[in-house]
C-alpha cells in the first residue's frame, strides 16, 4: 500500500514539473540543466516527505490533500 502510494505521489511530483524545466534538461546549458535537476529533486524530496508524513501520521492526509487540490 505504501508503495502504490509513493508511486502516486512521484508521479504526481512529476507532473508539477514546469515544461521549460524539461526543456531545460534536454539543452546544452550545463548551468540550466544543474538549476532543473535541483528543481526536480527538490519536488520528489516534498513528494517523498510528504508520503512518510501520511503513512506516520494518518491525521495529515486530509490536510496534504487540501494543500494539493489548492494548487
Amino acid at each position: 500500500m505504501v508503495h502504490q502510494n509513493l508511486s502516486l505521489v512521484l508521479a504526481a511530483a512529476l507532473h508539477q514539473i514546469p515544461p521549460g524545466t524539461k526543456k531545460a534538461l534536454a539543452g546544452s546549458n550545463w548551468a540550466k540543466s544543474e538549476a532543473a535537476l535541483q528543481q526536480i529533486s527538490h519536488l520528489l524530496e516534498e513528494a517523498i516527505l510528504a508520503q512518510f508524513v501520511v503513512s506516520e501520521r494518518p491525521e495529515m492526509q486530509a490536510r496534504l490533500q487540501g494543500d494539493a487540490q489548492s494548487t
